[in-house]
């Protein structure tokens, strides 16, 4: 009879016990410190599951980027492109072999084919005009995007090259744009520079006619349409993947599109 009351007893006290631990009290404690421990540490190391049940959404699904051991980075040859290749767009024939020109850029409209002066690059900037047009001088082969830099006048003197500087996308639809500018070097397909935002190795020219098309690219590694572009009041040539967005959010300064040809001489 003794070891059934103990047993009656150990039974009547856990109930006891469970019932306590279940009590709204005792789970406002657990929740009050499992809070703390959320309180404590920062909502972007929650996992998504803390995080949706703290009432946030879960994190985006984490891209991991190769290292590379210069600047910029060279995209995948897949990276999704918004819109067909600028070659859809504007059909070029394209040197078959390595072949190296010489000469100065003039900018004419399009259409029309009208001069709208020659390209001369400088130390501020890239401008139009009759006179003093730079000099410049690549080598083209195939689809590959060279970069286009001037004619130095002695073994010493560096050479400045001519390309666009943008960091924020460019697209169809959308108003942004790159300004040609004096840049540095940077490899074919890579992103703008970290540092300024620029490409130099963004230009393919057509074997027969001389006309050459730049083909950006943007942050995201993404290649898009390019248009060439300038602007009559500020005298500027842009990269833009649409005018007449471009001119519906710039109406006192708007751009139309232009061609830059070589021109030997």
């Amino acid at each position: 009879m003794l070891f059934l009351s103990l047993s009656s007893l150990s039974a009547v006290f856990f109930t006891f016990l469970f019932f306590v631990a279940s009590s709204p009290a005792a789970l406002a404690s657990h929740a009050a410190l499992d809070h703390g421990i959320f309180a404590r540490s920062s909502p972007e190391t929650w996992t998504n599951a803390q995080r949706l049940a703290a009432g946030l959404p879960p994190l985006a699904p984490r891209r991991f980027k190769r290292a590379t051991p210069t600047e910029p980075g060279v995209p995948r040859r897949h990276a999704p492109s918004p819109s067909p290749s600028a070659h859809v767009k504007h059909p070029i024939h394209l040197a078959p072999v390595k072949t190296s020109y010489t000469g100065t850029l003039q900018a004419r409209t399009v259409p029309g084919n009208s001069s709208l002066g020659f390209v001369r690059l400088s130390s501020s900037g890239v401008t139009l005009g009759g006179d003093n047009a730079s000099r410049v001088t690549f080598t083209a082969v195939g689809t590959l995007p060279f970069s286009i830099a001037t004619v130095t006048g002695g073994a010493n003197e560096e050479p400045s090259f001519l390309g666009a500087v943008g960091k924020t996308a460019i697209a169809s639809g959308s108003a942004s744009a790159a300004a040609l500018s004096n840049v540095v070097q940077t490899p074919a397909h890579a992103r703008p520079t970290s540092s300024t935002g620029s490409e130099s190795a963004i230009w393919t020219i057509d074997a027969n006619t001389r006309r050459l098309t730049a083909l950006w690219v943007n942050p995201d590694g993404s290649h898009v349409n390019t248009v060439l572009a300038h602007g009559a009041s500020a005298g500027a040539l842009v990269l833009t993947g649409d005018v007449d967005a471009y001119n519906r959010a710039h109406p006192d300064a708007p751009v139309s599109e232009v061609a830059l040809y070589l021109v030997s001489n």
